[in-house]
């Protein structure tokens, strides 16, 4: 009986110590959120897509084309995490970095993350900006989906440029007859709650220190304290993990259809993407590895390229020269 109590009392410490940490964690979250407030900036601006629910987008340079940046799932500011490709590329394009609900300075929503909705969203933004023709969408990861379907619906797209994006084809395996052959895994909600408790803040304080300070190096003082501001109080929230449970349906709603034969496109694939793949098709996970999965979009070999670059998923945080060379050469081809 004394062995138990003494148990039930170690526990009990162990849980009043994790609770104390945690109030602390989270007080120290929301102290620092306040004092970050006073030098925070929009760089863009605030457009109602629904009633009083704004996205975040902003628009520079001049050019024939727009090229309108879209993120990847859960990147915490597009703007920030595109701030240098955009940058470079804006010397000869129009360029537009929207952030979609859930990301950077936009709201959170409570819409369905669909691709009808996506589509809605984005259209509303290039109306504000007046914009009705040669639009370039450009994605990385999982914005590649939404942009394949964006473009088979509008004419006012002339191009796609795919850095290291999701295709429904990672979804192949697990479908049969246009229906999942197994059931939909769902996140759950409790990572809702990382950020408001300031576990964000302190992962990227601590066992994420190097993630935090990559996109940093040779930035604007601007640019860093809002973007570390992002990256402490964007992720995982609520609009966020919606959009992360109707990946696989909105991935379903476009598997083996391709691109439209005159749409021009640029894909720019991650060497480090391919090999990780590789292991996921030997396993039964994809039944194309991931070169093969682009392969698949093509329609028109012509004006649809594929290349490889040296690098990880974010293959635009350290490829920004070659990328903005090779849409250059993609543009000047389009003319």
């Amino acid at each position: 009986m004394k062995i138990v109590k003494k148990i039930v009392r170690i526990l009990g410490i162990i849980i009043g110590i994790l609770l104390a940490l945690g109030l602390f964690i989270c007080i120290w979250h929301n102290i620092s959120n306040a004092f970050e407030n006073k030098n925070i900036s929009i760089p863009g601006d605030r457009i109602e897509i629904y009633d009083n629910e704004f996205i975040h987008s902003k628009k520079f340079g001049i050019g024939e084309y727009t090229i309108v940046f879209l993120p990847g799932m859960g990147t915490a500011s597009p703007y920030y995490d595109y701030y240098k490709l955009a940058l470079a590329v804006s010397k000869n394009h129009q360029v537009i970095i929207m952030e979609p609900f859930g990301y950077g300075f936009s709201d959170n929503t409570s819409k369905e993350r669909t691709l009808n909705n996506y589509e809605y969203e984005l259209s509303k933004v290039l109306e504000y900006y007046n914009i009705k023709e040669k639009v370039i969408l450009l994605g990385h990861s999982y914005s590649g989906i939404s942009n394949f379907s964006y473009a088979k619906k509008h004419n006012e797209v002339s191009g796609i440029i795919c850095l290291d994006c999701t295709t429904a084809y990672q979804i192949e395996t697990h479908t049969k007859d246009g229906k999942f052959i197994e059931e939909i895994p769902s996140p759950s909600k409790i990572y809702s709650i990382v950020s408001p408790l300031g576990l964000s803040r302190l992962a990227y304080k601590t066992v994420m220190k190097n993630e935090e300070s990559e996109l940093l190096i040779d930035t604007p003082l601007e640019y860093q304290n809002n973007y570390k501001h992002l990256l402490y109080n964007k992720t995982m929230n609520k609009t966020i993990i919606n959009e992360i449970d109707g990946i696989y349906n909105n991935q379903l709603e476009i598997l083996y259809k391709t691109y439209d034969v005159n749409l021009h496109v640029l894909t720019i694939l991650s060497d480090e993407t391919i090999e990780s793949m590789k292991e996921y098709k030997a396993d039964g996970d994809f039944s194309k590895d991931w070169e093969e999965m682009h392969q698949a979009l093509i329609s028109n070999s012509d004006i649809q390229k594929i290349y490889i670059l040296h690098g990880n998923h974010y293959i635009h945080h350290g490829n920004v020269e070659e990328i903005n060379n090779k849409i250059n050469d993609m543009i000047s081809n389009m003319n």
